[in-house]
């Protein structure tokens, strides 16, 4: 059975453009970008959507979106197309393949330019069929740091930077029960990175086999080493005939004896016969030939016999052949744009070369003749060296004494690029320009403070490291974000810059919830602070580390207990009086005073709810200090600490009314590793406060907002879970099924991390396929919620709020109503069950459904249910209609049963108002159910 009809979806055949087409439309791209991504026209693009749709039979654009992403993953090609023809080579091709059949890890080893890429991507589209999970292809040729491989090969998968979860855990967890060939490209120059993830991923994931291309073993032990040879004299002259007839359409086929001659002289290397094939058009055999004689002069040690067969050494003799065709000015160019590891433009090249734009735009063309250069065309035209090509130009770079001047101009270029790119970042949501502008730049970035600096380029390299870390961040990748400012912090000289790298470091941990980070980054930026005399800067850090303790402990690693928060809230105070002592003698008032006193209040305010957690006046106080001192962050976590007491008083009105001021806060914050946990919290808890008000539209757009956040990047299972909770009480249960699917996938790529919070979502999904009628689904996700690390006695008890929501609203469906009224059995009233705010946020479903169970059990207490569950829903209209609909239904009263169904829909509650209708039809018979 295919993948297609495992997912249950129908067997559709599409192109390998379509794919590429189909790829892009599920990241919400528009038929523009999706021209701009694949250098197509927008016709074109929108030619293939328009085809896509009626494959599929579809009706609108976000269908194909949601269609896209529920296919499996081997739909989608992973191998790069080749832009000409693979050509000879059958024999090696077919030892290659038996190779892989028999062993799980085969290196096909060779020196550079020996032809080992395009053998290895030819075997492995040959043995796609025989890997039902894909053939994925990683190019390391661009990576500069060995400890970057699992990002790479992650991101080459699709698996985004999460903060939920290492990349370790998140690519084996992905890889683990996967039948799939990873193609890793270009191992030599990062293989100790390369060595340690294959054994990591051979021995964690039991069906997934490696084909590794590189110019020396990995040295494993399982390690198949399959030797690249040179390519036979029969193949390289059908390469270079091939070729030739590319350059040349309808010219006349060379001398074929004299093109062996030439492929014996280049010992068969693919890329020396690939470079000679260019050169043809301007040269012809008898150019090729002379400029053979005159490398062989060059490089022979000493004088040779007449028959000495003409050799070359290397590859290095082959590029330095070519390289010495090669006019002054575009050897120059050559050198310096060997500097790029990634896509560059005619514009980046000028800059880095200090040559006239129109010289280096003439300059790039000829390097292309040259088959020197790669070229992308559109706007801007792009232009890439081979790897092998861009090594040997960095080496003369460095031989002539030109690279230190070079690789400034480059890391400036890289800065000013960045400090654009952020620019045009800052407040944008959707896959723009500036995504693919920061994609072309980010390995340059990356490659140049790999480089050691020396004491004239440390604030340079800092301020890169620094911007970098921004973009990183609102582009979805919070976790390098964070190694970037540490990165900074440790190039800056001014001890008040490296504060503030460490605290934007400390933001980005917190918000990828990598809590004990974020102490580690707060505490060492305190320290420093004190050592400058910034009392109130490390009293502000004092009390955020205090604050998330209490606030958020779902985030912390390790855990850490409520005493060190009263500690560090301790020391905090101390710093902050000495400050305050100092201005008493006559010394100014720190301008950030102010702050610090909202970061303290507001701390101590969240401390003070360990003890009690229904005090309003520590909220109250931080709420007013926070305002004083006209600082957002403090406002916001002030205004969640005071929503948050409400909601543990069961004063559900004041807690929205509150946490609805709290918009206006965090709309004023800019997006940043400062303000990230902000955003990211307010969105969350909006969503469930909305849900809670019985606002299912407001609910959904939250949930939305919360999916869009820059720097949530792809991580499907938090994207979609406030959006799983929303659906599932509305009633829109297919789009929960076709969800829930997201859910998982998300989930188990990022590790398969323990999150309670996230519970509510998994058993809405349970719910949801009870109510289906699907008993092994409703226990697979019963189970799957245990998983995400809800204990077993908090799911059987009323202290959640959610689980016996869900389990009454499956239980009253089913006709169970005993059963339901049994498992409501805690008073919405008693303080010892709902005595936490997060069961706060359930106690208007909760009683409702506690209401109605009464009602259609025919239980005595069914009256007294009903009035005091009258009081606990006021506020939220859909548990109101209910409670409604069960008064009206104890009484026989049809007709009102018929106006609340149109209560319902009007609502946007669809089951509800499906389930009225279906009552409204029955008797009012006691113990009816």
């Amino acid at each position: 059975m295919s993948l297609r009809a495992v997912a249950g979806l129908p067997e559709v055949s599409v192109t390998v453009r379509e794919a590429e087409v189909l790829r892009l439309v599920s990241r919400r791209l528009t038929n523009a970008e999706i021209a701009q991504a694949l250098v197509i026209s927008e016709r074109t693009a929108e030619s293939h959507v328009a085809s896509l749709l009626r494959k599929f039979n579809l009706r609108n654009r976000q269908a194909l979106a949601r269609r896209a992403l529920a296919l499996p993953a081997a739909d989608q090609r992973r191998l790069p197309t080749p832009v000409t023809a693979f050509v000879g080579r059958t024999t090696e091709r077919q030892r290659l393949t038996a190779c892989l059949g028999e062993h799980r890890l085969v290196t096909a080893s060779g020196p550079g330019g020996i032809g080992k890429t395009r053998l290895a991507l030819s075997v492995a589209s040959e043995a796609a069929a025989d890997y039902p999970d894909g053939v994925w292809f990683v190019d390391l040729a661009q990576l500069t740091d060995p400890a970057m491989v699992g990002a790479v090969i992650a991101d080459a998968l699709g698996i985004p930077d999460r903060h939920t979860a290492t990349i370790d855990s998140s690519l084996i967890a992905y890889l683990r029960e996967s039948k799939a060939l990873l193609v890793l490209d270009n191992c030599e120059h990062v293989v100790n990175g390369a060595r340690s993830w294959v054994a990591r991923i051979l021995s964690a994931c039991p069906a997934v086999h490696i084909l590794a291309t590189s110019r020396c073993r990995l040295m494993l032990s399982c390690e198949r080493v399959f030797v690249v040879p040179s390519m036979s004299t029969c193949d390289g002259v059908e390469l270079f005939n091939a070729r030739v007839a590319t350059a040349i359409a309808g010219s006349d086929v060379p001398d074929q004896l004299r093109v062996a001659e030439l492929c014996q002289a280049l010992e068969g290397l693919a890329l020396a016969i690939e470079l000679a094939a260019a050169r043809y058009p301007t040269l012809s055999l008898d150019g090729l030939e002379i400029g053979l004689d005159a490398r062989m002069q060059f490089f022979s040690s000493g004088a040779h016999s007449a028959d000495e067969p003409r050799r070359h050494s290397s590859l290095r003799s082959a590029l330095d052949w070519s390289y010495r065709l090669l006019p002054s000015e575009d050897q120059s160019l050559l050198r310096t744009i060997s500097l790029f590891t990634g896509w560059f433009d005619v514009d980046a090249a000028s800059t880095v070369s200090g040559q006239p734009r129109a010289a280096v735009a003439d300059g790039l063309a000829r390097l292309v003749d040259h088959s020197l250069l790669m070229v992308e065309r559109g706007d801007p035209t792009q232009y890439r060296a081979l790897e092998t090509i861009r090594q040997y130009g960095a080496g003369l770079l460095e031989d002539r004494g030109d690279l230190k001047a070079a690789a400034a101009r480059l890391e400036r270029w890289c800065l000013d690029s960045v400090r654009s790119v952020h620019r045009e970042a800052i407040g944008s949501e959707a896959d723009g320009r500036w995504r693919q502008r920061f994609e072309r730049v980010l390995d340059d970035s990356r490659a140049s403070l790999s480089r050691r600096p020396d004491s004239s380029g440390r604030r340079q390299k800092a301020e890169l490291a620094r911007e970098l870390g921004a973009v990183l961040f609102v582009s979805g990748r919070p976790s390098e974000a964070q190694a970037r400012y540490e990165q900074a912090a440790g190039l800056h000289a001014q001890a008040s810059d490296r504060v503030d790298d460490l605290r934007m470091a400390a933001g980005a941990a917190a918000t990828r919830l990598a809590g004990n980070d974020a102490l580690r980054l707060y505490r060492t930026a305190a320290e420093l602070a004190m050592s400058i005399d910034d009392r109130y800067g490390a009293v502000r850090d004092l009390a955020t580390m205090a604050m998330y303790i209490v606030r958020a402990p779902g985030m912390m690693s390790t855990p850490v207990g409520h005493a060190d928060a009263a500690g560090l809230l301790a020391e905090a105070g101390i710093i902050a009086a000495s400050g305050a002592a100092e201005s008493g003698k006559g010394r100014a008032a720190d301008p950030d005073s102010a702050r610090a006193l909202a970061s303290l209040t507001t701390a101590s305010g969240w401390v003070s709810t360990v003890s009690d957690i229904t005090g309003l006046e520590p909220a109250r106080d931080a709420v007013t200090v926070a305002y004083s001192a006209g600082d957002g962050i403090a406002r916001s976590a002030a205004l969640d600490l005071l929503c948050s007491v409400h909601l543990a008083r069961h004063e559900l009105n004041e807690a929205i009314e509150i946490h609805r001021k709290r918009k206006e806060v965090v709309d004023q914050l800019a997006v940043g590793p400062d303000s990230g946990y902000e955003l990211s919290d307010y969105h969350k808890m909006a969503s469930d406060m909305e849900l809670a008000a019985g606002d299912l539209v407001a609910a959904r757009a939250h949930a939305e907002a919360h999916a869009r956040l820059q720097f949530h990047g792809g991580e499907d299972h938090l994207a979609v879970a406030r959006q799983l909770r929303v659906d599932a009480l509305s009633g829109s249960f297919d789009a929960v099924v076709v969800n829930s699917t997201r859910f998982r996938r998300g989930w188990e790529r990022a590790g398969r991390p323990a999150a309670a919070n996230l519970g509510p979502s998994t058993y809405a999904v349970a719910m949801v396929h009870g109510i289906l009628g699907d008993e092994q689904q409703h226990a697979e996700w019963s189970w799957l919620t245990s998983e995400i690390g809800v204990p077993a006695d908090e799911l059987n008890s009323c202290t959640t709020g959610w689980a016996p929501v869900f389990d009454a609203m499956l239980a009253l469906h089913s006709g169970k109503a005993e059963i339901a009224f049994k498992r409501l059995c805690a008073s919405p009233g008693d303080v010892d069950v709902w005595r936490h705010w997060s069961s706060g946020l359930w106690l208007p479903w909760y009683s409702a459904l506690w209401a109605e169970a009464a009602v259609l059990a025919g239980h005595e207490s069914a009256d007294s249910r009903i009035s005091a569950a009258q009081e606990m829903v006021c506020g939220n209209p859909i548990t109101a209609a209910i409670v409604a609909r069960a008064k009206a239904f104890a009484a026989g009263n049809h007709e009102q049963l018929e106006v609340i169904a149109k209560a319902f829909a009007q609502l946007g509650c669809g089951y509800q108002q499906t389930r009225t209708s279906w009552l409204s039809s029955l008797p009012a018979i006691s113990g009816h159910g």
